[in-house]
This record gives structure tokens, sequence and C-alpha cells, in this order.
């Protein structure tokens, strides 16, 4: 995902509009959290779109400073969601493209939402003639099912990276693989996973 990301910003950088977020199991909240993806790719949002920046000053900050006053407030997951799903799906913005990695490191709930807002959002997109393009990746669990949707399964396809990589590390170490096959069994073990 961070090399598509990567390639995306080289490439389209100044025609399009990137946004990120890669989900972590390990460590703070803020990597897991629904709540914090939200407010991140809100950040990138508003930051790349002056169109998207007003939107947010003039609707929710100002009525956040008339309730609250000028103070320190935070914002919370409805907001923010709402917020942003209303900015990505408007017409005559730029092209969006939205990457989303590791989703099953979030929790279950959390996912299947964000799966369906992030669909109903394709669909409002194409409705009003936004141009928006969301890449997501996920291990199986939970299992996600989009309509209308391109899915690889990157365990069906690395069979031959795995078998090079096997035999490369192997013939390194001077090992006798032949006499039981243990390349074979070290590929078939792995059935597409690197890890």
């Amino acid at each position: 995902m961070k090399r598509l990301l990567d390639r995306s910003l080289a490439n389209n950088g100044n025609s399009r509009i990137c946004l990120a977020f890669f989900f972590s199991a390990r460590g703070a909240d803020t990597g897991r959290s629904a709540y914090w993806m939200y407010r991140s790719l809100t950040h990138q949002l508003v930051w790349r779109s002056q169109e998207c920046l007003q939107k947010l000053t003039t609707t929710l900050f100002d009525a956040k400073t008339r309730r609250f006053g000028k103070v320190n407030f935070d914002w919370n997951i409805m907001e923010l969601r709402k917020f942003f799903h209303s900015a990505i799906t408007q017409a005559g913005l730029e092209p969006i493209v939205i990457y989303v990695d590791a989703l099953d490191e979030c929790n279950d709930e959390n996912v299947r939402n964000i799966v369906a807002a992030f669909e109903h959002s394709a669909a409002v997109a194409i409705e009003n003639g936004a141009d928006v393009n969301i890449c997501w990746s996920s291990g199986h669990y939970p299992h996600i099912k989009v309509s209308k949707s391109l899915e690889l399964r990157m365990e069906s396809q690395n069979a031959a990276d795995i078998a090079l990589h096997v035999h490369n590390a192997l013939k390194d170490r001077n090992a006798k693989t032949s006499d039981f096959d243990l390349e074979g069994k070290i590929v078939r073990k792995a059935n597409g996973v690197f890890l």
C-alpha cells in the first residue's frame, strides 16, 4: 500500500488529492481507531483543498465556537465522518484517491461501519459526478464484501515469488534441499503468505 501511495503521489500528486491512513494494531490507540482515521483523512483533505477547508470552517468550526466559545474542544467521530463523506462526494472537487491500509487491525464493528460508509460515499460520488477512488487493504478477518469493486487476493498471486525467495534463501545457506523437497514444503506451507 505504501508503494501504491508513493507512486500515486509521484505521478498524480498535483492533479489529484491523495489521502492515506495506515491502521496499526501496535502501539497507541491512534493507529487502531476509526476516529483517528477520520481525523487524519479530514486533516489531509482540508490541507489540500481550500474549498473543503472553507466548508469545514463555515459549518462545523463556526457552530462549535458559537456553542463552546474559542476554547480547545474535541471533534467527535460522527461530526468528522459526516463532514468527510459529505466533502469527498461533492461535485467539482479535484479527483480524490484514498488509501486505507490494514483495515483488519481496527475492531470488527468499526471496520463494518467504515466499509459501509465508504461504499455509500462511492455511490453518492458517482451520482454527483465526483471522482473518488478508494483503495484499502485488509486480511480476511473481518471479511469485507463490497459490491461493484475490484478485489485482489495477494496470497493467490505470491506463489512464484515465494518459491524464488525460498530457493535463494536456502541456496545462500548451502542447504541440501533436494533430498526431501524442503523448498516445495516451505512454499506449500506458506500458503501464499510471505510472513
